[in-house]
């Protein structure tokens, strides 16, 4: 997932020289780009929602940015909420995720990627694993990482501004494998570096990486080895992070790519429809990850084509439902939805930040500028919580009929710019720029957690 600002969008997620690797107990594995660890070393994915709790990919345990947790701290005085702890980190957009005692975080210091590990309630660093990049971004932003690592059982998924996909133990970050996916498909350079952040789907990892010459705009390998699986579309890359739905029984990923909104089957890669989806301007891409609701699937990008709502068919084609350039045309911000209502930020142009649009017929219901301009949200126990891409952080009332904004803090929490999205865990929320993680206290006396 990635930012815009200006006439430029940057790579975000929307989600992280040879030297030696420092890994607790353990060193980097230098043959692990070819060979993988046994498939019995790596855990099934559970199936059972409980044992997924936390916050494991950058929309969540349900892939909705929607929280279960209750009884969590939604309003704070100006100054904001309690800081349980920040630490020193490195540069890029990836979001932190979390589960049981640690939160994770893929960032770059100097010439080297870094996946950490950090426990919840002290900040200190449990372990690290670290490897070479030379990724220099051609813009004015980050030279990276991007990408969200997604979190499956014992294992943890990565995926750098250069392409490398790691799976890592999650309890030592000892790697398992390791597959370097611009060089293997001829991934062209792009505006930006790799972005999209890693779908694990049933016993597959699912990603847009843009080798269109291979015909490999989607590539899904097995999580427990790193082997492809399986490769579709001749397109270059989307920077946007697919996600997976249910539809009349028939299991789908919707994806982006750098043309079209896409929608395939996961099991073989067999693309059921692929919709011409893409902003006008050159230095523009699709970085807004669809949002899936029932039947329905919107797409959105800015500056135009704005959103594209469809329905999807019981035989997996679609129809269009609606389409509209202007109501909502977010250009990296994730988007919410909650009772028949999607929330999202829309790009500068249209003078107006968070918006709330109905779902079912694209009517605006509501629109909200403030200090935050564009940000990065999720929800819980009926709240919004923006982190605003200028360090501010509030909480709004969810609600169709206006933006009620219960508290929002005076100055900004973090230098700007923060395009990374919140992660939500134990009451904790864990926020970052590019200098500091932060994990502000929102646990309530009563507060529980599933």
């Amino acid at each position: 997932m990635i930012p815009a600002h200006h006439s430029v969008i940057a790579v975000l997620t929307l989600s992280m020289v040879a030297v030696a690797i420092v890994v607790l107990n353990s060193g980097f594995d230098e043959s692990a780009d070819s060979v993988s660890q046994s498939p019995s070393s790596v855990a099934e994915l559970s199936t059972e929602p409980e044992r997924l709790e936390g916050w494991t990919t950058l929309f969540g345990p349900r892939h909705d940015s929607i929280s279960r947790e209750k009884h969590v701290r939604t309003s704070w005085p100006a100054s904001g909420p309690p800081i349980l702890w920040r630490v020193a980190i490195g540069t890029g957009y990836s979001s932190p995720v979390a589960m049981d005692d640690h939160v994770y975080l893929l960032h770059r210091s100097g010439d080297e990627e870094l996946v950490e590990a950090f426990h919840i309630e002290t900040g200190a660093s449990v372990w690290r694993q670290a490897y070479p990049t030379a990724y220099h971004c051609k813009f004015d932003y980050s030279h990276g990482p991007y990408a969200t690592p997604a979190i499956d059982g014992e294992h943890i998924y990565t995926y750098g501004a250069e392409g490398v996909l790691h799976c890592l133990a999650r309890t030592s970050g000892q790697v398992v494998w390791s597959r370097t996916l611009n060089r293997d498909y001829e991934v062209p350079e792009g505006l930006f570096g790799a972005s999209s952040s890693p779908l694990v789907e049933g016993d597959r990892v699912i990603l847009s990486i843009g080798g269109g010459a291979r015909e490999a705009a989607i590539v899904a390998v097995d999580k427990r080895t790193g082997e492809t699986l399986w490769t579709c579309i001749k397109d270059g890359a989307g920077y946007a992070t697919a996600r997976a739905a249910t539809i009349h029984g028939r299991r789908l990923v919707f994806a982006m790519t750098e043309s079209y909104f896409v929608a395939l089957d996961p099991s073989d890669g067999r693309v059921y429809w692929q919709i011409p989806f893409r902003s006008k301007s050159p230095d523009a891409c699709n970085a807004t990850s669809p949002l899936v609701v029932g039947d329905l699937a919107l797409a959105t990008t800015g500056p135009g084509p704005g959103s594209l709502c469809v329905r999807v068919l019981p035989d997996g084609s679609h129809e269009t439902v609606w389409s509209d350039r202007r109501v909502l045309d977010s250009t990296w911000n994730t988007l919410v939805h909650l009772d028949g209502h999607v929330y999202g930020f829309s790009s500068k142009r249209l003078r107006a930040g968070l918006r709330c649009v109905e779902l079912a017929t694209g009517q605006l219901r509501w629109s909200h500028e403030s200090e935050l301009e564009r940000g990065a949200m999720l929800a819980v126990d009926g709240h919004l919580l923006v982190l605003g891409e200028f360090g501010h952080l509030a909480s709004l009332a969810l609600s169709p009929q206006a933006a009620k904004v219960v508290a929002q803090t005076a100055e900004p929490l973090l230098e700007r710019p923060c395009y990374s999205a919140p992660a939500l865990h134990r009451g904790i929320l864990f926020v970052r720029n590019e200098r500091e993680l932060l994990a502000l206290d929102l646990r309530a006396a009563n507060a529980e957690v599933p």
